[in-house]
């Protein structure tokens, strides 16, 4: 289950949901089991491969079953943290479980990759940094925890790392979504216009790859396909999308257009708003009163 999650495509992502099912039908006192299960379903949540309500209905059960079992299982609490910050919005509440998660065991890797992100969530850059390169000490081989890296590095502004650290985990796992998509916004930063566009054109979601065309082209100076994508993504849309167009909206410069889907985002729930603090692709907003409403709604 754990290498199939780890690829992070949404065939291999719902193959590792069963084969947790699976572990659990077998051994239903299997603590590890029911938090690993917790994992795959927020993460099939985050990717838009399961239904959000539902499936993070089903994570808070199985990690709540995981704390029957065994009430001192760190990872269980990190399972925990994740589902509060990403789906409560309640980002107070995760780092008391994740503090705790720590606590019990500080080099687990697990605890230390979930703390990392929410660390980066909450602008503590090199507090993230530190806790996700002591994961790659332990787990080197994990692609996951190398694009949380590279998501890490490009919002503390550290491109070289941040484009190296995607390349890696893309490596690990040539297959998973979403790592070029953001490679690709790394590389524009880095002005390196053509390599960016072809990067962007190699992601296998299509969803993320006309994010990364539609915050390229605009960036680039092609108004006629920045327009025509960004209609795309508007006509494709589900929830959980919104984040993703409120960045769209906040490079073109489209400040009202962009706070409508934030709103929205909060409203949907969708776990991509916790990142609102760090978005790169977020700056113009900062100075709109809206921003510190939004930071309060957020607990920022």
């Amino acid at each position: 289950g754990r290498y199939f999650l780890d690829r992070t495509n949404r065939e291999d992502g719902l193959k590792a949901i069963v084969y947790f099912e699976e572990a659990v039908a077998a051994d239903p006192e299997f603590a590890r089991g029911w938090t690993e299960l917790s994992h795959a379903l927020c993460v099939g949540a985050g990717k838009n491969w399961l239904p959000v309500d539902d499936a993070y209905a089903r994570a808070k059960q199985a990690v709540a079953r995981a704390l029957s079992i065994e009430p001192d299982l760190a990872e269980a609490y990190a399972a925990l943290g994740r589902i509060q910050a990403a789906y409560d919005l309640d980002l107070t509440s995760a780092g008391q479980s994740y503090a705790k998660a720590l606590n019990l065991a500080p080099a687990n890797p697990v605890v230390a990759d979930g703390a990392s992100i929410l660390e980066l969530k909450l602008g503590n850059a090199e507090r993230a940094v530190q806790l996700s390169r002591s994961v790659l000490d332990r787990d080197p081989l994990s692609g996951a925890i190398w694009h949380n890296l590279g998501l890490i590095s490009h919002s503390a502004g550290n491109l070289e790392d941040a484009a190296a650290a995607f390349q890696k985990a893309i490596e690990l796992s040539p297959n998973r979504l979403v790592s070029h998509a953001m490679r690709s916004t790394v590389l524009l930063d880095q002005e390196l216009k053509n390599e960016a566009r072809a990067e962007a054109m190699l992601e296998p979601d299509e969803f993320w790859r006309t994010w990364a065309l539609a915050i390229i082209s605009f960036r680039l100076g092609d108004p006629e396909n920045a327009n025509r994508l960004l209609e795309e993504l508007g006509q494709a849309y589900v929830a959980g999308d919104a984040f993703q167009l409120a960045e769209v909206c906040a490079v073109r410069g489209e400040i009202d257009d962009a706070f409508g889907w934030l709103e929205r985002a909060l409203k949907e729930r969708d776990p991509g708003i916790t990142h609102a603090r760090v978005s790169t692709h977020l700056r113009s907003l900062y100075d709109d009163p809206r921003w510190e409403a939004l930071a309060r709604k957020l607990g920022l």
